[in-house]
């Protein structure tokens, strides 16, 4: 039988030892209810090979694709001038075109270097990727995961995920949350229940990812699990194992996320699966196609080779909630010809005031790209140095079906032409009970904004503007709207220590109405605070 290169470097170092036994960490768990989980599948599954433009005689791997479906990336054996000697893993990619994809080609230094390095992840954004290397001289084990994040249109140097993830063990097999937060992994690191198990590590709000926890019997078993993906509504979980039942050789399984647990696993069946090997599923946000690396027949010399498979496993299941893409550009208002901006973007559940995102745009492009749930109202922020800050809510109603809504965003530059009328005014995020001026809690996270805005630029003046809708007298809106603009400039005077000086707060009542209607989107979009610079 012919080498295959990417099963031996996930299996060589677990066979050789029996760590697994030590069973310290999870076993407290209880076990969900093996029928739980609820899956239909669908049929009429037409499996295609993905053709020589992407395989070859040697392993192809790991198959790992941006949200859009546009491009994706993979592992390779194949020989190439990155490899240190035959056999060694590098990363490849491919961009797809009408429709089918483009020629594969090596995702290059510094990710690709002498040794071996694979089994990618990438966020939706396809701005940041998750991978392993081999004994590279900053690791702390066999294996380690590393990521690199695009700096336009150049990938950064691999950095160690650092020894909080990383153990003196072989680390592999990531695969990353849409909202960048929740990584999942194998390891056959002790504490676990046998061979090679999966293992969950999150980032909090500094960067720092926390000490990974086994996702406990409902998932791993003595035998080996690996190759997770975590699908785009961050809840269902796809991995391979060679567990019972089986339809042969290793096989995908799913499981959800739900209530702090995870779901029994349940084998997808055929025709995913086959008596040979499958590895690595990945599907786009879009849910339509998804991706496998297997050797069933029909494959490239009986190699691994990646395959389409139309459509995806899971018809519907038991809390699979629909996603939204959310995608645009980040510019300078007005430029001509585009200057992209690369702009620090902050997504925000209005409803809680939790941070679901925090992210940059392309340095190049400006383009930006994230993945949320429906029913739910979001704030979004974009900042950068030299800019007036943006900030803006928009609501993805219940009944949403996959799409992908553009949100194109205009940054002020402090200097020179960019006004709105007269003068740069960002809409700010400020919410009031009804016929209230007392400033309600979910407010206090844009006037920060706010008051960071005017810390960093001691040089701007600005006018509080607050606008009522048509609606009720001259003088009851110019009283209401007056009231509501003092307490947001009281706001941001106390808790950011500003000259009031800087900060004047004005009631326009009615008198500046953006929209003429009577519908209640064009009365709320009418009812607003605004920060207006009036000098900068």
């Amino acid at each position: 039988m012919r080498h295959i290169y990417f099963l031996l470097s996930t299996l060589f170092l677990l066979l050789l030892v029996s760590c697994s036994s030590n069973k310290e960490t999870t076993k407290g768990v209880s076990i969900r209810d093996k029928d739980e989980i609820k899956i239909t599948l669908n049929d009429n599954v037409v499996f295609k090979n993905l053709g020589d433009k992407i395989n070859t005689e040697y392993d192809e791997s790991a198959p790992a694709i941006t949200g859009n479906g546009k491009v994706i990336y993979f592992s390779s054996n194949r020989p190439n001038r990155f490899s240190e000697k035959k056999g060694d893993e590098d990363i490849w990619y491919s961009i797809k075109e009408t429709d089918s994809w483009g020629e594969a080609k090596n995702l290059g230094f510094p990710i690709n270097d002498v040794g071996s390095q694979g089994t990618t992840a990438i966020q939706p954004d396809g701005q940041y990727v998750y991978f392993g290397i081999y004994n590279r001289k900053d690791g702390y084990g066999d294996c380690d995961l590393y990521y690199s994040r695009l700096e336009g249109i150049r990938w950064s140097e691999p950095k160690n995920l650092g020894p909080v993830v990383n153990s003196p063990y072989w680390d592999h097999h990531p695969t990353i949350s849409s909202d960048g937060r929740t990584l999942i992994f194998a390891s056959n690191r002790p504490g676990g229940y046998g061979n090679s198990d999966l293992w969950m590590t999150r980032k909090d709000n500094n960067g720092n990812w926390s000490k990974p926890v086994n996702l406990g019997p409902e998932i791993n078993t003595s035998k080996h699990e690996m190759s997770p993906f975590l699908s785009m509504d961050n809840k269902t979980l796809y991995f391979s194992s060679n567990s019972e039942p089986s339809v042969g050789g290793f096989d995908i399984f799913v499981s959800q996320y739900n209530d702090g647990l995870w779901s029994y696993k349940k084998n997808i069946g055929e025709p995913y699966n086959s008596p040979k090997d499958e590895y690595f599923i990945t599907i786009p946000a879009a849910n339509d196609t998804a991706y496998i690396c297997s050797n069933r027949q029909g494959a490239i010399n009986e190699s691994f080779d990646l395959w389409l498979a139309v459509p995806p496993p899971v018809k519907s299941i038991t809390f699979q909630p629909v996603v939204v893409a959310v995608t645009g550009i980040v510019s300078e208002f007005n430029s001509k010809p585009l200057k992209p901006i690369e702009a620090t973007l902050t997504i925000k559940d209005l409803s809680n005031d939790s941070t679901i995102a925090q992210f940059m745009s392309n340095s190049v492009t400006g383009e930006y790209y994230i993945i949320l749930t429906r029913g739910r109202n979001y704030g979004i922020t974009a900042k950068a140095p030299g800019y007036l800050f943006y900030s803006n809510q928009f609501e993805i109603p219940k009944d949403a079906k996959y799409e992908e809504l553009r949100k194109d965003i205009q940054l002020f530059p402090l200097k020179g032409k960019g006004t709105i009328g007269d003068k740069p005014a960002v809409r700010l995020m400020v919410f009031f009970d009804y016929d209230k001026a007392t400033l309600r809690p979910e407010s206090f996270t844009d006037l920060n904004n706010a008051i960071e805005f005017l810390n960093s630029n001691p040089q701007v003046f600005v006018e509080i503007a607050g606008h009522t809708d048509k609606r009720g007298t001259d003088e009851y809106n110019d009283r209401l709207s007056q009231d509501r603009a003092g307490s947001v400039a009281s706001y941001i005077v106390v808790n950011g220590k500003i000259d009031p000086a800087r900060v004047k707060p004005v009631g326009y009542g009615k008198r500046k109405l953006l929209f003429q209607g009577e519908t209640e989107e064009i009365h709320q979009a009418n009812r607003r605070v605004e920060m207006v610079l009036i000098k900068y």
